[in-house]
């Protein structure tokens, strides 16, 4: 899970952004390998959002136990053989 400020609300001025630059491109890159997406997600969230960051990082856990073990190992394994 991948955590920004609210857009226009940073006190990096653009680190959002390039948060979701980088998002976009790591969701192409999952999609690629063969990671669901489902087990990457990103959210504007403040840092007096206590409470909301708590259910967010619930939720995800239990989307990912959802999906169960994650078989990248084994993808990458895979591509460094040149299988495709």
């Amino acid at each position: 899970m991948l955590c920004g400020c609210h857009p226009g609300d940073c006190h990096y001025h653009e680190g959002n952004y390039k948060c979701l630059r980088r998002y976009v491109l790591l969701r192409k890159y999952f999609k690629q390998i063969g990671i669901h997406e489902d087990r990457l997600r990103l959210e504007w969230i403040s840092a007096s959002e206590g409470k909301q960051f708590a259910e967010l990082a619930d939720e995800m856990t239990a989307a990912l136990e959802k999906l169960g073990p994650c078989k990248v190992k084994a993808i990458l394994e895979t591509f460094d053989k040149g299988e495709d």
